[in-house]
């Protein structure tokens, strides 16, 4: 945040990343079928309608997302949004956005395996490894430091 506000672009782009990455990993659990439950359940059902619908969003938004970046599900002071931001921006420099989950849309997380094919990346990912126990875990608003290398 602070080298942001500085602004030290360098310092910022490289934390940024860096963070943005270590909570990617998190997002990601072996297929297991997981599903949200309870509160996170509930959250989603009143915002997007069901999981299916939420997890229709996010690819959607994860493939419109023109160039590099992030798509997100962040809990933006009480209500869950779906959103994208550019390169090496983060949530956590937005005042009252929580991150919940994220997808890596850089070309790096998906051209190997996927080539230009970013839809197919996007519902591989979101349909079939999601770690929702860290999802609904990053609800108490403590997912920055879930991510944090120090």
């Amino acid at each position: 945040r602070a080298a942001k506000e500085k602004p030290d672009r360098g310092l910022s782009n490289n934390g940024a990343q860096i963070w943005n990455h270590s909570f990617y990993w998190q997002c990601l659990a072996a297929p297991q079928g997981q599903r949200p439950t309870g509160r996170l359940a509930e959250m989603i059902d009143d915002a997007f309608g069901s999981t299916d619908q939420l997890l229709a969003k996010l690819k959607e938004e994860a493939v419109g997302h023109f160039s590099n970046g992030w798509a997100w599900l962040v809990l933006d002071r009480d209500s869950l949004k779906i959103t994208s931001l550019h390169d090496a921006d983060t949530p956590l420099v937005y005042e009252g956005m929580r991150p919940l989950l994220t997808l890596d849309v850089w070309e790096h997380a998906y051209y190997i395996d996927y080539r230009n094919a970013r839809p197919d990346f996007a519902e591989k990912v979101l349909g079939n490894i999601v770690n929702w126990e860290f999802v609904a875990q990053n609800l108490d608003g403590n997912g920055e430091s879930r991510a944090n290398q120090g």
